[in-house]
């Protein structure tokens, strides 16, 4: 089962790495046991702050760009910390447009794929 940590560190690093499922108050973690630390300061690139699905992995490429995989039964609904600059599903490029509200972007996503931005 995946898990929310409560977190008010500005960033995390995940068994030694950036961590980029954060939201201001918590982090998601995939399964299985990690090692979670604080990082200063918080990654400059896009977060993904919420979602609705149980989280398998994630991790930064390249500094910037979020990959994470995830599975749902149903539609998945991932919301970011910012509007992404564009959202491969299953590496295709999508025209899904993330709406933006509320200081974050919402998109809907495919039952039971993987996303990355």
């Amino acid at each position: 089962m995946d898990v929310e940590l409560n977190w008010t560190a500005e960033g995390a690093l995940v068994d030694g790495k950036p961590w980029p499922v954060q939201s201001a108050t918590s982090l998601h973690l995939p399964a299985g046991a990690h090692v979670v630390e604080p990082a200063a300061p918080k990654r400059e690139g896009i977060s993904l702050i919420d979602l609705n699905a149980k989280l398998r992995s994630a991790f930064v490429e390249s500094g910037k760009r979020v990959v994470f995989a995830y599975s749902s039964e149903s539609r998945a609904i991932a919301r970011f910390d910012r509007k992404p600059s564009h959202l491969d599903v299953d590496g295709m490029l999508t025209r899904r447009t993330p709406s933006f509200c509320c200081r974050a972007a919402t998109t809907g996503l495919p039952r039971r794929t993987n996303c990355s931005r």
